[in-house]
């Protein structure tokens, strides 16, 4: 994902493209970082960009991405947990996938897989471990009003790959 700041650069961040509970529908809900799109104004200048993947064969290649434009109508930012929901003016393409998801804090120990996009780059894979979780005493990014007891991050320890600018906004998946 692209966005526009306020300054007039851009930046790239993942993001994660989420099934409602309809399994009928595309409502192209996405999760994203807080400090990548903290506002309707950068959530309006977002541009997607669907299959950065390098395709398997004897010589590898790249397929152009699919570019949706139009930005996205934030729905909820969440900075004391760096989350925010958006929903996307324009439709992904059909080959999209849409991650099923839960609100549920992963256990410690649990493995988790990271699909994300390094400064743009084609997608990239993390796996980890969840190793231990966080409240706002543990971090800087939290916001004035969070509570500062309450666990509003999990740290993963990464056994394979690595995440980098870019990444943030890319799902953990488990299972």
């Amino acid at each position: 994902m692209l966005y526009t700041r306020s300054d007039g650069g851009s930046n790239v961040c993942s993001g994660t493209l989420l099934a409602d509970a309809d399994p009928e529908t595309r409502i192209p809900y996405l999760v994203i970082a807080h400090h990548c799109i903290p506002d309707q104004a950068r959530a309006s200048s977002v541009e997607t960009f669907w299959g950065i993947v390098q395709r398997l064969a004897v010589r590898p290649r790249f397929a152009a991405p699919e570019r949706v434009t139009g930005g996205a109508d934030l729905l909820s930012a969440h900075e004391s947990i760096d989350t925010v929901l958006l929903r996307l003016r324009g439709e992904p393409p059909q080959t999209a996938v849409f991650a099923d998801w839960s609100a549920r804090l992963p256990e410690t120990d649990t493995p988790l897989i990271s699909v994300h996009h390094p400064h743009g780059q084609t997608a990239k894979i993390a796996r980890g471990r969840v190793i231990h979780y966080w409240n706002c005493a543990d971090v800087v990014y939290c916001g004035a009003n969070a509570e500062t007891d309450a666990i509003h991050y999990f740290g993963v320890s990464y056994e394979e790959g690595l995440t980098s600018g870019g990444s943030s906004g890319a799902g953990g998946f488990s299972g």
